[in-house]
């Protein structure tokens, strides 16, 4: 997702593959809201199982990315299993009211990670 500002809700977003961000791939340009949503058995082989937020270079967003209520289970990758932010320096991460059960990562942050 790049430039884009979609709202999303109540979807289930699960058992997709890719290198990044196999449930979503979010760059700082974007700026979604994601409500309701569930992000089950994703597996990216490098970040952001679920969720990748990457943002070098991309430019700020009108207003913070935003994930609420949302439930990240089973999603694996070597970086962030549930949710990955690097370089995302530019842009604001709102995790609110949000459930991360049985995320694996085989580097960092099973969960989520930011670096």
């Amino acid at each position: 997702m790049y430039g884009a500002d979609p709202t999303i809700t109540d979807c289930v977003i699960e058992e997709n593959q890719a290198e990044r961000g196999a449930g979503m791939y979010v760059s700082s340009a974007s700026a979604p809201t994601v409500t309701g949503c569930t992000f089950r058995d994703n597996t990216a082989t490098s970040y952001g199982g679920g969720v990748y937020f990457y943002g070098y270079g991309q430019g700020q967003a009108s207003h913070p990315h935003a994930l609420v209520d949302c439930i990240f289970i089973g999603n694996a990758a070597a970086y962030g299993g549930g949710v990955c932010a690097v370089e995302h320096y530019q842009s604001e991460i709102l995790l609110a009211s949000c459930q991360f059960q049985f995320n694996t990562a085989s580097t960092r942050g099973g969960g989520f990670y930011a670096g």
